[in-house]
């Protein structure tokens, strides 16, 4: 793998970014099988790396600012560019709550953001292995004006259907409830700041 020093002149252009996303989708890939065979100890030890892997929170922090760069430019038509300079300021406060209050408030909130998407990143792996999906789809002619949504948890599956004025979409997600710990969900998203709304 390429060495690289991240400090203030570095270019975030110039990074090797493929061979930072290919040791992200290693560390998922690890956590991935890990949930596989259910061992709790070696999900933790792997998404302990994972959270503090440096590959990983440069990915975050570039797919964020990417994230909010296009939806500034296709909703305000303004155009919101962040420095280099300041990524690498955000990277050296990353997960650090001491020093996090020292920071201009619009970059805590952006400093808040990225750790989410970290955490993201971290149980999606998780929860892909965890969870089987069977879609089943009937689509009927029309076009969507009004959307109805219903969740029914029936014989340990659970389905969600939309019905709309002239349209219906049933999905049909098999999710094997019995194989998941409800306190282990809690605790996890007790934890997590995704959940909360903004």
């Amino acid at each position: 793998m390429t060495s690289y020093i991240l400090d203030e002149k570095t270019k975030w252009k110039y990074l090797p970014w493929n061979q930072i996303k290919q040791k992200v989708d290693i560390l998922k890939y690890r956590i991935y099988q890990a949930s596989k065979v259910c061992n709790k100890n070696l999900i933790y030890k792997t998404q302990n790396i994972f959270v503090n892997s440096n590959e990983v929170k440069v990915l975050a922090i570039q797919s964020t600012c990417k994230s909010i760069k296009s939806s500034y430019l296709r909703w305000n038509k303004e155009n919101y560019n962040i420095s280099d300079v300041s990524k690498t300021h955000i990277f050296s406060h990353l997960f650090d709550g001491k020093n996090l209050y020292k920071m201009d408030a619009s970059l805590q909130s952006l400093v808040n953001k990225i750790e989410q998407y970290i955490i993201y990143l971290c149980l999606q792996s998780e929860w892909n292995a965890r969870f089987r999906s069977i879609f089943c789809t009937n689509l009927c002619d029309g076009i969507s004006t009004q959307v109805e949504n219903r969740n029914i948890i029936h014989n340990n599956s659970y389905y969600k259907s939309i019905i709309c004025n002239d349209y219906l979409i049933d999905f049909k997600v098999y999710v094997p409830i019995k194989y998941i710990n409800i306190k282990y969900v809690k605790k996890k998203s007790k934890h997590l700041h995704i959940f909360y709304p903004e």
